[in-house]
């Protein structure tokens, strides 16, 4: 990785889009820590290196890997009913423990389903400005609530799908529930749990309650930033900064085993993106998000490669639609870390699924391939119009996607076809191509072909290349393009 390149993407992406943060990244090499924007948005005061912010404690993550930990000292059995530790919850013998970790309890949402929903019908919020009730609903989240507050909402209403059949991370019940039970088991409160089997064995020094060193600024139409504070907040929170972060992400990455044992952080860490106990996938990266009232903890980690890096802010972020894409002020640095760490190792093409779908409608090709090939958006749409004999494929390495294709099988017909060949931006010129024609061929050949006709431009000269590479011969040549051929 070069450094001077990534602080230069960072700083410049920062800068156009009007953002504030801490970023830090790190390898087998050493760490790099670079900051931009406003501590204090509102007051003009710059953003340092040493600022803090606040993170909830009644998060997905720390609620999560507490239940972990009692299941790996053998004080809790996922698979045993939620009925077994909160018997009030009128839905708790359909639901196991490892349904509310995997975000697939199906369980009505008490905040937003409960609480925030109540408030609309409040004549006093319903007096406030837009922003003034943006800013009352953040400051009402993760405050600190009783069992039977939650559960008169929870128990008021049906499950939102049966238990185990979709997966729904964002459920704040799930993780109310996950730290009512770890409180229940230990005698302690979550913090004091997460300070005995996390903090202190990594040398975190995180302080209880908020302490933050910056002000919050939240975004709600994602298109502007509205400042705000922590007057009259009562989150149940930590406050914490870039060092303590990095302490985090390096354990996470290195599977420190001074918090789980090897074999419980692998079964934690599932390459899923629905059967992970701790994390969420994103582009196949581990993700670990913490985030209230403009304030966020963001942690992407592959242990595979012992790399992370973390986005520490106390502002969200500005959101735009470009190019069918949805990005922010870190897309572009995301983007640059991608292209530097990834490369052939284990590639694997396999059909696209819930999983993977949105990842592969990402892939991006350059301006000058857009006269041969549709994006890969309409690509994998135009798969719906025929889903029995079109079938979307997806490159990906390490989890993350790096190419699509769309191929055409008709075993009853003996017709094969390869209709979409392409490989992202970001990756190209690294043998994903060939890798990705091989695999093609391997699987076409395993459905049934024989032979296979494939047409390309004249002026197409990579694919013409490409295709040569792996056996492609030329049949027939037409004023616009080529039909090429390929016994199997």
């Amino acid at each position: 990785m070069d450094m001077q390149e990534l602080k230069d993407v960072f700083t410049k992406s920062a800068k156009e889009w009007d953002a504030s943060a801490v970023f830090a990244y790190f390898d087998a090499e050493g760490t790099s820590v670079f900051k931009a924007g406003y501590a204090d948005r509102k007051g003009k005061r710059k953003l340092k290196k040493s600022d803090t912010i606040i993170i909830p404690l009644e998060n997905r993550f720390f609620t999560s890997i507490a239940l972990v930990k009692l299941m790996e000292e053998g004080r809790l059995n996922l698979n045993r009913r939620l009925a077994e530790y909160i018997p009030e919850c009128v839905h708790a013998e359909k639901i196991t423990i490892k349904d509310i970790l995997r975000g697939e309890s199906g369980l009505p949402d008490y905040f937003y389903g409960g609480i925030i929903l109540s408030l609309q019908d409040d004549e006093a919020f319903k007096a406030l400005s837009d922003k003034e009730k943006v800013k009352k609903e953040a400051k009402l989240s993760y405050n600190h609530h009783e069992l039977s507050e939650v559960l008169d909402i929870v128990n008021s209403k049906e499950l939102n799908f049966i238990p185990g059949s979709i997966h729904d991370s964002s459920c704040q019940t799930e993780s109310f529930f996950a730290r009512y039970i770890a409180e229940k088991l230990t005698g302690k409160t979550l913090f004091e749990y997460l300070n005995e089997i996390l903090f202190a064995p990594i040398g975190m020094a995180p302080v209880y309650g908020n302490k933050a060193s910056t002000v919050p600024t939240l975004c709600p139409n994602d298109d502007k930033l509205v400042p705000t504070d922590n007057k009259g907040a009562k989150y149940e929170c930590m406050t914490i900064g870039i060092d303590d972060a990095l302490k985090l992400a390096k354990a996470l990455v290195s599977k420190d085993e001074r918090v789980l044992s090897a074999g419980t952080w692998d079964k934690a860490l599932s390459a899923s993106y629905s059967k992970s106990l701790l994390t969420r996938r994103s582009n196949g990266t581990h993700e670990v998000y913490i985030g209230v009232s403009g304030y966020s903890l963001d942690i992407l980690f592959e242990p595979e490669i012992s790399t992370g890096w973390i986005i520490m802010t106390p502002e969200e972020p500005i959101y735009k639609e470009i190019s069918s894409r949805w990005m922010c002020y870190f897309t572009s640095v995301q983007d640059y870390i991608y292209s530097s760490i990834t490369y052939p190792v284990s590639p694997v093409l396999s059909r696209i699924n819930s999983e993977t779908v949105f990842d592969a409608m990402d892939i991006t090709i350059n301006e000058d391939q857009t006269y041969f090939v549709e994006s890969a958006r309409d690509s994998i749409a135009w798969t719906a119009a025929d889903p029995v004999r079109l079938k979307p494929m997806v490159l990906t390495e390490h989890g993350r996607a790096v190419a699509l294709a769309v191929l055409k099988v008709d075993r009853q017909k003996k017709y094969y076809a390869v209709e979409i060949i392409q490989v992202d931006k970001l990756y190209q010129h690294r043998g994903y191509g060939k890798i990705l024609m091989q695999e093609v061929l391997k699987y076409l050949k395993a459905q049934g072909a024989e032979k296979l006709t494939i047409g390309v431009a004249r002026n197409n000269e990579v694919a013409i290349k490409l295709y040569k590479s792996v056996g492609f011969s030329e049949k027939e040549v037409y004023r616009g393009g080529y039909n090429l051929e390929m016994v199997l």
